[in-house]
């Protein structure tokens, strides 16, 4: 399988780590077909070492500098966005790559047809590259999903992933829906690009470290996407005191607002171009974040502190009757845990 891969890096002072990275995607025993990097306003030595690897790097380097600092997520889009390869390798400036990354993400490619999205777990290291006790992310097992049959409200960690270039063609990246968390911002480029592949192709994880993830004080998405990729039982306690009322309320609202998203681009395609697969997925989109939006208004009316017995049954029951709890893994509702949990609920108050 020939496949052209770009590598995407976003910078922003990166000078403490930033050699180590280059020299790992430099040392790739499939060389990448060009090294994108959009810098956001460094002050620091950063665009300098770039310019120096770009003169001696074995592929073509592209540095852009960006006119005012975007933020990371941003940043990272519009490196995707000035990539010419037809697949791109997430790379953040402070890791380490494995010298067969590409290589081996070539080989799962050409084995699964249609994979739109494709992610790798990783060693969790500390500053100096010493072992930290997680693999983040930590997949059991090599598995392909189809289309919505992901957790609709999850991530992979960006650094980790390898994305077909095709999937942004259609899509304003620029309208792409406000974040779930940290609120007022849009989402982060890797969760708008996990459910631009939940909703168009299907999503590989390969079990393979092929990376090492270096945690840092001043890393430039902090510590708040650490429990999100990490699944010990500390982070997951973190990520579950976001339950409740409001937190159902809040993903109901992004639900929402992917809903009108997708409903955009839907309307921008036109009846022309509706028979198309793009057009269906689209569609399907739509009705997809529209069930998960009531399907989380009704958790939070079960969940609602002074909420009676019988408002709290017919919630439960206006759920059932919707098919709120069909089968998650078919991409159809929440499934049969939350069912129990909510059953529950009804009838005792916590």
């Amino acid at each position: 399988m020939s496949v052209k891969f770009s590598v995407a890096m976003a910078t922003y002072n990166g000078e403490r780590y930033l050699r180590e990275q280059l020299e790992s995607v430099a040392r790739q025993t499939l060389p990448p077909f060009e090294l994108v990097v959009c810098d956001d306003g460094s002050a620091d030595s950063t665009l300098r070492i770039l310019d120096e690897f770009a003169r001696s790097a074995p592929f073509p380097v592209h540095v852009h500098r960006n006119q005012r600092n975007l933020g990371y997520g941003d940043n990272f889009l519009r490196a995707i966005s000035l990539c010419r390869g037809e697949w791109i390798a997430l790379c953040d400036q402070d890791d380490v790559w494995l010298d067969h990354k590409l290589e081996r993400c070539v080989e799962v490619l050409a084995g699964h047809s249609g994979v739109d999205l494709l992610s790798h777990s990783a060693d969790q290291v500390d500053e100096e590259l010493r072992p930290l006790p997680h693999r983040v992310p930590n997949h059991a097992r090599l598995t392909v999903t189809e289309p919505f049959r992901n957790v609709p409200f999850s991530v992979l960690a960006g650094f980790s992933c390898c994305v077909r270039k095709a999937l942004f063609d259609r899509l304003p990246a620029a309208r792409r829906p406000a974040a779930l968390y940290p609120l007022g911002r849009r989402e982060p480029h890797d969760v708008f690009i996990y459910h631009l592949a939940n909703t168009y192709g299907r999503i590989a994880r390969l079990p393979d470290s092929l990376a090492l993830y270096r945690r840092h004080a001043s890393a430039a998405t902090g510590q708040e996407n650490t429990a999100v990729y990490d699944r010990s039982l500390r982070a997951r306690l973190r990520v579950g005191s976001y339950a409740g009322v409001q937190g159902f309320l809040r993903v109901a609202e992004q639900a929402r607002q992917r809903q009108e998203f997708y409903q955009a681009v839907h309307d921008e395609i036109g009846p022309s171009g509706r028979a198309d697969a793009f057009a269906a997925s689209t569609a399907n989109a739509v009705r997809y974040y529209a069930k998960l939006a009531s399907a989380f208004e009704v958790r939070a009316r079960i969940y609602e502190a002074d909420a009676r017995l019988g408002a709290r049954a017919r919630a439960f029951a206006h759920g059932l009757r919707h098919g709120v709890y069909l089968d998650s893994r078919l991409g159809r509702g929440l499934g049969s845990r939350s069912l129990l949990k909510d059953a529950a609920r009804v009838f005792v108050q916590w």
